[in-house]
Parts: C-alpha cells; sequence; structure tokens
C-alpha cells in the first residue's frame, strides 16, 4: 500500500500544480518530492504549507519525475485522508499534463478522511456533546435542535474566535 500527501499550488484540481508530495509503501522509508510547478504559488497556499516558489525554483518539475512516480505506484493500492475528492484527481490531472494516462483501475484507493466521516458521528447530537459536553435532549424536535444549535455555536465562536 502506498499513503501519500499532496501540498499543492491552490485547491482546484483542474488548475492546481504539485509543489511537493510524500509517497510512503509500507514497510519502506517515505519518499518526499518537491517540484517547481511553473507557475507562481499563491501567498495563501504558502502560508498553509511554508513553501515559497523561490524555495523551489531550481526543483525538477512534476512532468520531470512523473513516469517514475507512475511506475512506484501505478498498480498499488493508495491510501490518503480526503484523498479521494482532492489528491487523487489532482495526481490524475498532473499525469495527464505530463503525457501519462493513469490506469487507475488497477489501483484500490483508500480515504481516512472518508472513512472518519462515516465511521464518527457528524450530527447535532455529536457536535452538542462535543462543543458543550451536554447529551441533546429531545433531537429532532425542532425546539431542542435550535437551542442546542445556538449553544454549538456560540462555543464554536469561542473556541474559534
Amino acid at each position: 500500500m502506498i499513503t501519500f500527501d499532496l501540498e499543492t499550488t491552490s485547491t482546484d484540481i483542474q488548475t492546481a500544480r504539485i509543489v511537493e508530495i510524500c509517497v510512503t509503501k509500507t514497510g519502506h522509508e517515505p519518499k518526499t518530492y518537491r517540484f517547481n510547478p511553473g507557475v507562481p504559488i499563491p501567498k495563501e497556499a504558502s502560508e498553509v504549507h511554508g513553501i515559497t516558489f523561490e524555495m523551489i525554483a531550481n526543483e525538477p518539475t512534476f512532468k520531470q519525475r512523473a513516469k517514475s512516480l507512475y511506475e512506484y505506484i501505478k498498480c498499488e493500492d493508495i491510501l490518503g485522508f480526503n484523498s479521494n475528492a482532492y489528491d487523487v484527481p489532482l495526481l490524475y490531472n498532473e499525469f495527464a499534463r505530463a503525457g501519462i494516462i493513469w490506469d487507475y483501475s488497477q489501483n484500490r484507493f483508500f480515504d481516512a478522511g472518508n472513512l472518519f466521516k462515516i465511521f464518527e458521528p457528524r450530527t447535532l447530537e455529536a457536535a452538542y456533546k462535543f462543543y458543550c459536553d451536554k447529551e441533546l435532549v429531545g433531537a429532532h424536535g425542532a425546539e431542542p435542535d435550535a437551542k442546542a444549535t445556538l449553544e454549538v455555536f456560540e462555543a464554536q465562536l469561542q473556541k474559534y474566535g
């Protein structure tokens, strides 16, 4: 299994470019590569991942390493966090820009972020317990739900500002 993560120029899977990738094959040391994306890295993206264009200006492009990276992952199971919606499609697009059509039918994809969302409750009851440390009595009644929502929001404002 390959576990991987990307750092990119933006959140748009159609236009974003990869600036850093880490791929870790189970039982092996991680391989981390940085790429010159060929486009400026917006300040907002650099503030998230800490990578500026100046830091990677002399790195190879993704296209220069695409073939070896593709060979490394092409028939492996692939694991990421929120990767099925973002990292995998973006990686597919980068391979395509490099002239490689990724036949991902040979891969199985596991998304730990999706599993977290599936198996850990994302309900008002769970939010009320998390933020207010209270049990929601009368859940799915309009009045208790409205009151709990206000308490959750107030707790979020205190927690996050």
